[in-house]
């Protein structure tokens, strides 16, 4: 039997998936039209037996399974050869082999998912498998130096034979977050921080920022100082043997320092082979610095995905995303035959809403479409919203941040006043506001602006404060010589338009039309694929979430015209059947 024929009929096998066990070959043995669908003679159809002997000449020979590891590698050349592409993505996992099912299990053991079998290593781009390492069930995602030395490889591939400069992403779980992964990282930012052309890439930019967020960099010093304290503070032990200790501990780590190797040299002309093929995976054990995972990232700008540096992490209730936030205002007219949209954007996903109202309040003036009121949730309505919009003569309708929308704790007596429960006035001319009295009739002492914080301070007498039956539930703090309310004009509106929803039915009512934009939201997200950006920057993601705006316009208009065509032919149907 020749070679190809053993192939067709394992591909075959494996093609047809039905039953996963070898024995199943004597079944395909008795299938005429099998021989003759692979294009064999009937009689060389395999047995269970022949393929076992085939497989069994691949076994404990290291060699073979290098040399078919080394074809994948090069298929995976020859297709970034093909394809040209721009940024290469490699992601790693481990898949487990259930064999639960088998008879005879030797070298099974029990994986993360409480299965018999096996748990190998694979690297894909693609979804085309470009290496793989095939390990026992029991062996951790991250186990040994698989994942690094096998990096190295495809990295300096790619490198030498593909092109030296071109983007590449490693993609992998948080099971593969380990300290000898970033230490292999540390590595290549040492060699390459002062590269006269590396430095300057913007993906080596990317990885030194990544690396200095999520990690710290230690001297060995500062571990021997947290071994020794460690060790002092250890009472289980007596004096004599922690000064043994100590002074084993310092003996070892100097013996360790001296067997520090040098910071890699970016002049050196072998700085890439050493650090990304070096086939011994001895030089990779330096131990020159500890890298250690952060519990918690540090920065102004945490990048939170290297595939767009623009995307923010960011939770809503139970929705957790990595991206940005979209705000898309409509027209809410009930008179209105055709509603549309007046106004798309997209903002970073930390982006807070009530700031981006003054924005797109802004937009609809300059293009002449401010509206007379909006509707709008609670993220866009606070007191200060409030103000700046009647200056614009829009009115906000709406709850305002920052309040309890719970009407059972609102009716309650001891519910905590604010400063809408105080008597005040506000100047139909300067629009400053005046505190008349306090909830129990008190007038105030005096009322001063604040030159630094520019809030409004108003005293009152701090023995009438301190033998008030509402002192628990009053805003007013109590002190020595005076008892002061501080507020603006802000809080001030903020905390009467909540008293508005909270006591007035009507006005509640009016707010529910506000709902009706989660429709709109589902129209976008739904039936023109905006929920997923399909860009690696914020400007491209902008656009498409204009372009999926204006479809939708476009799209309502045309169902609009098409309901009109026939509610006209209809109508002029019904006129001619009349007369």
């Amino acid at each position: 039997m020749q070679p190809l024929e053993f192939y067709k009929q394992i591909m075959a096998y494996f093609f047809d998936g039905s039953c996963m066990h070898i024995s199943y070959f004597d079944t395909l043995k008795n299938m005429p039209a099998l021989a003759s669908f692979l294009g064999i003679p009937e009689e060389n159809l395999a047995s269970s037996h022949q393929i076992k002997r085939y497989f069994k000449k691949f076994l404990n020979k290291i060699y073979i399974q290098r040399k078919f590891r080394f074809i994948l590698r090069q298929l995976f050349i020859w297709r970034l050869k093909q394809e040209q592409p721009s940024i290469i993505e490699i992601g790693v996992d481990t898949m487990v082999l259930d064999n639960n099912g088998a008879l005879k299990r030797e070298g099974c053991k029990p994986t993360y998912k409480n299965k018999l079998g096996f748990q190998p290593l694979q690297f894909t781009w693609n979804h085309i498998m470009i290496d793989a390492i095939f390990r026992e069930g029991d062996k951790h995602s991250n186990h040994g130096k698989d994942v690094v030395n096998s990096l190295r490889r495809i990295v300096n591939l790619i490198r030498t034979e593909y092109k030296i400069d071109v983007p590449i992403i490693v993609k992998m779980d948080s099971g593969f977050f380990a300290d000898e992964n970033f230490s292999y990282m540390f590595m290549l930012i040492e060699a390459f921080s002062n590269h006269k052309q590396i430095q300057h890439y913007e993906t080596f930019k990317i990885m030194q920022a990544v690396f200095e967020q999520q990690c710290s960099v230690k001297s060995p010093t500062d571990k021997v100082d947290n071994s020794e304290k460690a060790e002092e503070d250890n009472s289980n032990l007596s004096s004599k043997k922690k000064k043994k200790s100590v002074k084993k501990s310092k003996n070892k780590n100097k013996k360790k320092n001296g067997q520090i190797d040098q910071p890699i040299s970016p002049e050196n002309e072998n700085n890439l082979n050493t650090i990304l093929s070096d086939k011994s995976g001895k030089s990779n054990d330096r131990k020159r610095s500890i890298v250690e995972l952060r519990e918690k990232p540090v920065g102004d700008k945490i990048i939170s995905s290297p595939h767009n540096t623009d995307a923010e992490y960011t939770k809503k209730r139970k929705q957790k995303i990595v991206g940005h936030k979209g705000f898309i205002s409509e027209t809410c007219n009930p008179n209105n035959k055709v509603q549309f949209i007046t106004d798309v954007n997209l903002e970073k996903a930390s982006f807070s809403d009530s700031e981006e109202l003054e924005n797109i309040t802004d937009r609809l003036q300059k293009n002449e479409l401010a509206p007379e009121s909006f509707n709008l949730d609670a993220g866009f309505i606070n007191g200060k919203t409030i103000l700046s919009s009647a200056e614009k003569d829009i009115n906000l309708i709406g709850p305002t941040a920052g309040h309890s929308q719970d009407s059972g704790k609102y009716d309650k007596d001891d519910h905590p006043y604010d400063i809408s429960d105080f008597t005040v006035e506000i100047d139909d001319e300067t629009k400053e506001l005046t505190v008349i009295s306090c909830p129990e009739g008190q007038f105030p002492q005096d009322q001063i602006r604040s030159e630094t914080t520019d809030k409004i301070l108003v005293h009152f007498s701090p023995e009438c404060c301190d033998n008030c039956p509402s002192k628990g539930k009053c805003p007013v703090k109590i002190g020595k010589t005076v008892s002061t309310l501080t507020t603006d004009e802000a809080q001030y509106a903020g905390a009467k338009r909540h008293k508005i929803f909270m006591e007035d039915e009507e006005y509640r009512k009016s707010c529910a039309i506000r709902s009706g934009a989660e429709s709109l939201v589902h129209e976008i997200t739904a039936g023109h694929d905006c929920r997923k950006s399909r860009h690696r920057s914020e400007e491209g993601s902008r656009l498409q979430l204009i372009f999926g705006a204006i479809a939708c316009n476009v799209k309502r208009f045309l169902h609009y015209m098409a309901n009109s065509a026939q509610n006209r032919l209809c109508s002029q149907k019904l006129i001619i059947e009349i007369g």
